[in-house]
């Protein structure tokens, strides 16, 4: 999938926006991406470039959101959920895509409301692992909005889902999430000691 995803390109310039309805979101701040961030007129702008996307390619864009108690006044700003029709409408959120054909030079434009429909109070294994790589991103970038967070919680949270410990990939970022604990000099107990070093054997790390 990997080589298929660097061979074929199935889409070039393609650019993401999502547009939280106020409604239901009263703040939001997406984590990450700050070096690949457009204007919101840039995105449906043909001239302004996009990225490619490859076969089997998949990517992750988390938000930290504030749900709204209060639905806000009625702005008339062009977009779509301060439309009198849709703001009371009970969508959170609507993902844009826009994409031109590996041989085409006009973008196509898809759009995908996102309802209540979609949330879950109990995160997924893939949610899991997504939150733990960016709080360790957080950590790493010595963010203003790490808070609370640590290597421990996110190697901890890192251990308890099932996947990790059959994805290579996902065993080398626990290992990586591991160490930069132990750098900072955290106390362990001998459980968690002995747990975290036969994970280090598995991958030939000890």
């Amino acid at each position: 999938i990997d080589m298929c995803g660097t061979l074929f390109t199935v889409a070039k310039e393609v650019k993401l926006q999502v547009e939280f309805n106020p409604s239901k979101v009263a703040e939001y701040r997406l984590i990450g991406y700050e070096n690949r961030r457009l204007e919101d007129e840039d995105f449906d702008d043909d001239t302004k470039d996009g990225g490619e996307i490859g076969a089997g390619h998949s990517m992750t864009a988390i938000y930290e959101i504030v749900e709204a108690t209060v639905a806000p006044a009625e702005e008339d700003s062009g977009l779509k959920y301060q439309q009198t029709v849709t703001t009371a409408s009970d969508e959170y959120l609507t993902v844009n895509i826009r994409y031109k054909a590996p041989d085409g030079d006009v973008s196509q434009l898809l759009s995908y409301p996102v309802d209540a429909t979609a949330y879950s109070a109990t995160p997924s294994d893939t949610m899991k692992y997504a939150a733990s790589v960016a709080e360790v991103g957080m950590l790493l970038k010595q963010s203003q909005y790490a808070g609370t967070s640590s290597y421990m919680d996110a190697a901890t949270r890192l251990e308890a889902i099932p996947s990790v410990q059959q994805d290579e990939y996902k065993l080398e970022f626990l290992y990586m999430a591991q160490t930069l604990d132990k750098m900072q000099g955290s106390v362990m107990d001998s459980e968690r000691t002995q747990r975290w070093s036969d994970l280090w054997d598995k991958l030939g790390l000890s």
